[in-house]
């Protein structure tokens, strides 16, 4: 992977001075560990790029994008999306999908990456009757990769995707559960409040924003929260919400609403896509 990161700054055109001071930074590159009170032997890093560099995902992407260039190379529409070394190959044709796996894998290959086909899956769309998943087969190196069904779904980046999307509350009920977490603890009260404020919200904003969970999930989600609140500072239970949610300049607690933020966070996913910088993106989210 070394020799992979020089030779892909120097197809880009680096300055050579840069790419001397790459290449001194990467080339018999070690590492020791503490093992006990001593110190192991050096050891040698020739595989990946450094963790905690801010070079590093520049150098990544530098090496990858070979990859994304000669799958793309010639074909109308995408071809293949990345993240960092997460990859989707799209194709309007099972055939054509087969011959993209093969060009990635080989393409892959030359950068000294290993593809896991334990990670991988393949869904197969169809629009005509009946329209729903074909039970097609892909391969990596002649073995079969997992087929999505009409109610199955991969999570790529942490969102689900497939062709039917049931919605469950397995993210309702993972909330509820730091939630109980948080109000059970030994923290002091206006400590519980910050730490819902600060962790316990925030963590339910990619939920929010990929809109895995409907709209009435996330009130159940807020009833909790008040019951909770109302238990930490003593109030009744027949106290008035408009407390918890009021400013804390108006003398409220300023606890935020999971159902109000649900909208937010989607108006403004939704806003984002329409101005990417990408046409392609705008355009489809348009049409």
């Amino acid at each position: 992977m070394n020799q992979v990161i020089i030779n892909a700054l120097i197809a880009a055109g680096v300055d050579r001075e840069f790419v001397a001071l790459v290449t001194n930074i990467y080339r018999n590159s070690t590492t020791r560990v503490f093992a006990g009170e001593e110190l192991t032997d050096p050891i040698a890093i020739n595989r990946g790029v450094k963790q905690g560099c801010p070079l590093s995902g520049i150098l990544f992407n530098l090496a990858i994008n070979q990859v994304l260039t000669t799958v793309q190379e010639g074909r109308e529409g995408k071809a293949i999306l990345a993240f960092a070394d997460d990859l989707v190959l799209l194709a309007k044709s099972a055939e054509d999908l087969q011959a993209l796996l093969d060009i990635t894998i080989d393409e892959v290959d030359k950068l000294t990456l290993r593809d896991n086909t334990n990670k991988c899956a393949t869904l197969h769309i169809s629009g005509e009757a009946a329209t729903g998943t074909r039970d097609s087969t892909f391969q990596i190196k002649g073995q079969a990769l997992k087929k999505l069904g009409d109610a199955d779904y991969y999570k790529y980046l942490g969102k689900p995707v497939g062709f039917f999307l049931m919605k469950n509350f397995r993210t309702v009920n993972e909330a509820l559960a730091l939630l109980q977490k948080v109000a059970t603890s030994n923290l002091a009260p206006w400590q519980k409040l910050d730490a819902m404020k600060t962790f316990f919200f925030p963590s339910l904003s990619f939920s929010m924003r990929t809109a895995q969970v409907e709209k009435t999930g996330w009130r159940q989600v807020d009833i909790a929260v008040a019951k909770e609140v109302k238990n930490i500072l003593n109030l009744p239970e027949r106290a008035t919400n408009h407390y918890l949610l009021a400013d804390r300049k108006k003398g409220g607690c300023s606890i935020p609403s999971a159902a109000a933020d649900c909208d937010f966070y989607l108006v403004d996913t939704a806003f984002k896509l329409l101005t990417s910088r990408d046409e392609d993106v705008a355009r489809a989210i348009l049409e």
